[in-house]
């Protein structure tokens, strides 16, 4: 709750403003700052400043499907064209060049792509089927086929070279990672291999190439960091270190477990430090010293969200950002959302942000610098900088307040904004008072390439709390300041 500063000197018809010189992100904790809304969604703020968050297209070229888009990726290599990676229903498919057209690359599989990049190797890990989707070949064959032990696996790591298996809740033994094993050279005259080795092998699966984390629970997230392959269970975080078969072993961290999800990784690299959604709802990151937890200012969407049944959250690390998708309705195929909620938090800003998609989102992921995000139609649209999604309007809106002056009953007289903007737009002004009906205020216009600041007198506003809520399906760019001039009243 805002609670302003009262003066010691002066009446009661003193008129004290309550400055918000900055934007910060969602936050529904009393203690917020001035600037931090406690509700809203559809902006994200840099530098302090507020903007509308980028709408949504269809990408060029899109493939001829109507299945859901259930995994989105990409991967490249020095000198080729960056691949796009779709998997519409049971089906994958490909664009191997940006002009270039669909064509499908794999059929019947089930469950939902996740991919991690090994040398050459896109791998795609979908529980019981693991594809190695060749770089360089733009084709992909069967990592689980043939002579190979690999174990079944929802998700997949890189680290010390080595390819790492993560099985998830649904495949034994689920609490154990494994890696791969090595080619060796095979002697003509013995017909035999011999202990001289070529080079690791992504088909080669020795069973006692693994390491055990056991503390009861199943192994969900793994991750690069630093000197160690981190890991995350059910209840635990884990270290493994070492440089080969020879000598790893692993260390327990926290007793921070992760949430336990069936059909997606919970967990994602942001900024080079791992985050992931806790088994109490919350999220957390490791820093390199400590798991420490961030989703503080949001935790109580987390725990409403969460407390709906049949939700499937699925996280991404998407331009330095963790992003939480809250899907709904993924596995029905006869329902569609017309809306879908991300949360998303900014480390540089330090700020949690509330994005609300028009269409059922179910996947996403990055291709030509641009986010890419999956719908339950069978469409791949893309984020950039238009007014609407693919279509639909984008409604912003963020709630300042409530004002607070220590019990005492406050009469709000005028709102100000300060804004550059860089393109014209118009925010409808409302405030609400204690427990009474929202009342709209009026708008506040604002005209390109100029550093105003605008106000809008208010009317009927009194009480002990005071909010003020802005929301337009115009695009706010560069929303800088904000102040509401309010005058106490005498306390009784």
């Amino acid at each position: 709750m805002v609670i302003a500063k009262i003066p010691k000197r002066g009446n009661s018809s003193d008129k004290i403003p309550i400055e918000i010189k900055s934007y910060g992100g969602i936050n529904t904790l009393p203690s917020r700052q001035l600037g931090q809304p406690s509700a809203g969604k559809n902006f994200y703020t840099k530098n302090g400043e507020l903007y509308t968050r980028p709408g949504l297209l269809e990408i060029d070229n899109p493939p001829s499907l109507s299945s859901p888009i259930y995994a989105i990726h990409s991967c490249k290599q020095a000198q080729l064209t960056e691949r796009l990676i779709v998997q519409s229903g049971s089906e994958l498919h490909h664009r191997p060049d940006e002009l270039g057209s669909w064509s499908l690359v794999d059929s019947g599989i089930s469950g939902y792509a996740y991919g991690n990049v090994w040398r050459e190797h896109l791998v795609l890990s979908f529980g019981s089927t693991v594809l190695d989707y060749g770089i360089e070949t733009a084709s992909a064959s069967d990592l689980r086929g043939g002579a190979t032990d690999m174990p079944g696996c929802l998700f997949t790591a890189t680290w010390k070279d080595y390819l790492w298996t993560i099985p998830g809740p649904n495949w034994a033994p689920a609490y154990k990672t494994q890696f791969n094993g090595y080619q060796y050279v095979w002697d003509d005259e013995l017909e035999e291999y011999t202990e001289e080795i070529v080079d690791r092998d992504i088909i080669v699966w020795p069973e006692d190439f693994n390491v055990p984390m056991s503390d009861g629970s199943s192994l969900m997230a793994a991750f690069p960091f630093s000197s160690s392959l981190f890991c995350i269970t059910g209840k635990s975080t884990w270290h493994i270190y070492g440089d080969n078969e020879d000598n790893f072993e692993v260390h327990q961290g926290s007793h921070v477990g992760a949430y336990e999800n069936g059909e997606f990784c919970p967990a994602a690299l942001v900024s080079d430090m791992p985050m992931w959604i806790g088994n109490d709802y919350k999220i957390y990151r490791y820093t390199g010293s400590v798991v420490e937890p961030v989703s503080q200012p949001i935790d109580k969407i987390l725990q409403e969200e969460f407390s709906v049944v049949g939700l499937k959250p699925r996280a991404y690390g998407l331009d330095n950002k963790f992003w939480l998708f809250l899907l709904r309705n993924i596995l029905i195929a006869q329902t569609t959302e017309t809306s879908t909620k991300c949360l998303v938090f900014d480390p540089a800003e330090g700020e949690w942000f509330l994005y609300e998609f028009a269409g059922h989102i179910i996947s996403a992921g990055e291709y030509d610098g641009k986010i890419l995000l999956g719908t339950k139609d069978g469409r791949v649209l893309y984020m950039n900088d238009v007014d609407t999604d693919d279509s639909e309007d984008i409604t912003t809106s963020l709630t300042i307040g409530p004002a607070d002056m220590q019990a005492r009953k406050i009469k709000a007289k005028t709102f100000y904004l300060t804004a550059e903007a860089e393109s014209d737009f118009t925010v409808d002004v409302y405030t609400q008072c204690d427990s009474e009906a929202e009342v709209s205020q009026g708008y506040i216009t604002f005209n390109a390439d100029t550093l105003v600041i605008e106000d809008i007198r208010l009317n009927s506003v009194s009480g002990q709390n005071v909010s003020v809520r802005i929301e337009t399906t115009d695009r706010i760019n560069k929303l800088q300041k904000a102040e509401l001039t309010v005058i106490p009243k005498r306390l009784k």
